[in-house]
């Protein structure tokens, strides 16, 4: 009866750090992706920007 209890326990608090894990992964993906979408538009508005500009 313990030996099931603590396998039980075990299995829960794997669960909640595979999900703990998993949910930190996606924020990091999520962070990384936005910073890359802002960067991106930041280097087309630059890019369109001094194109627009006469060159000297």
């Amino acid at each position: 009866m313990g030996i099931m209890c603590c396998a039980t326990i075990s299995a829960y608090t794997s669960a909640a750090a595979g999900l703990l894990m998993g949910c930190s992964l996606i924020a990091a993906l999520g962070l990384v992706s936005s910073v890359g979408v802002v960067v991106s538009l930041a280097l087309a508005y630059r890019m369109t920007w001094s194109h627009d500009l006469p060159h000297p």
